[in-house]
């Protein structure tokens, strides 16, 4: 068995029980040379509250080369991961606006929906990248073409609005109600927002 199929069984085992987690972390273990499995076994670790905070980071960093040089989009989850690690501070990372960025931007570009939504808000908020809203929208429309709730609701809401693009009630309704479909709460509220402000019918 190759050291990515055994990162992909572990992969799976993670998902079934906490016998099977173990199970993971063991052959996870077993390959110091895979940087995939180190980051993977790095995350379980995390979960553990006995384990030493300095040995996850020292996993952590040992994989971000290789991910900061990964364009396959079976590693853009991970970067997306390292990306939101920066953006809260979790992990033992120190927050670094910047260097979330710079994760998201890796994980965005792979196609990875979250990433694109994260890189959408840093921008629209200036947060570890200058401010640009043609950028925000952008990389938001991005990812609510791939039918990301969260980037459906912030778009129809932007054309509901017309923030950063050019009000478009009809539109911005379409959006919401592609949102609502796939469960998102805030996009019902604005919804009946809407109906109680007479914009739209009920």
């Amino acid at each position: 068995m190759t050291e990515q199929e055994k990162y992909s069984k572990a992969k799976e085992l993670m998902l079934i029980s906490k016998k099977d987690r173990k199970t993971a972390k063991k052959m996870l273990a077993e390959m110091p040379s895979y940087p995939p499995a180190q980051f993977l076994l790095a995350i379980l670790l995390k979960g553990n509250k006995k384990t030493n905070n300095k040995k996850v980071m020292k996993l952590l960093l040992s994989a971000l080369p290789y991910y900061q040089g990964a364009t396959e989009n079976s590693e853009a989850e991970q970067q997306a991961r390292l990306g939101s690690y920066y953006y809260f501070g979790d992990m033992g990372l120190e927050k670094n606006p910047a260097e979330a960025v710079k994760w998201f931007n890796f994980a965005a570009k792979s196609g990875d929906p979250k990433a694109q939504l994260f890189l959408a808000r840093c921008y629209a908020m200036g947060y570890g990248i200058e401010k640009n809203m043609d950028s925000f929208i952008f990389w938001i429309r991005k990812a609510a073409d791939q039918n990301d709730p969260k980037a459906l609701t912030t778009l129809g809401h932007c054309y509901v609005t017309g923030q950063g693009v050019e009000k478009d009630l009809t539109k911005g309704v379409e959006l919401l109600k592609k949102a609502i479909s796939l469960g998102s709460k805030k996009a019902l509220k604005l919804y009946r927002c809407l109906i109680l402000a007479k914009e739209i019918d009920g």
